[in-house]
């Protein structure tokens, strides 16, 4: 038995989807995770596309000034800065500045897919990664029978992330 239970903010994804479409797959700037439910058939694409921008906890420098007698053993090469953690020294970290899905799924694909298009755009890939099932089924509230969708969602994502930084 199927239930439909999209409610509060799942309602605004079923009736009204957003970022349905395509990004350029050959831009070295998109990744792209393709995705089929075993299932049904029902398939998926999500396009990211992603950008480094100047870390704001650095400046771009990637390193920050460590404070006196808060780090014991120091591995830097300046011993008055430490590698920035946000952007591992990379002084820009990547972040996901669009997001774009195209389907033949159903209205919780649909849903979910666009709720994770929303949710993706501004974060970094790390905090990409850490996207989890159980958000995007809380943020829909899916029922048990509409977990499969979620899942598959997570997996886009991380075969869009795998699929830009293996370019």
């Amino acid at each position: 038995m199927l239930t439909f239970n999209l409610l509060g903010g799942g309602i605004d994804h079923y009736d009204c989807p957003q970022n349905i479409g395509i990004l350029d797959k050959n831009d070295p700037t998109i990744g792209v995770g393709k995705v089929v439910d075993s299932g049904c058939g029902d398939k998926t694409a999500l396009y990211l596309k992603i950008t480094e921008k100047e870390c704001y906890v650095c400046e771009g420098t990637g390193r920050i000034e460590k404070e006196e007698n808060v780090f014991e053993d120091s591995n830097s090469f300046d011993e008055s800065s430490i590698i920035c953690p946000r952007c591992e020294g990379r002084k820009t970290p990547e972040t996901i500045v669009d997001a774009r899905f195209e389907t033949n799924g159903c209205k919780f694909i649909v849903a979910g897919f666009s709720w994770a298009s929303e949710w993706l755009k501004g974060k970094t890939i790390a905090e990409a990664r850490k996207l989890k099932t159980t958000a995007i089924v809380r943020a829909l509230r899916f029922g048990p029978d509409k977990l499969h969708c979620a899942v598959l969602v997570k997996c886009a994502v991380n075969l869009a992330l795998k699929s830009y930084l293996m370019k």
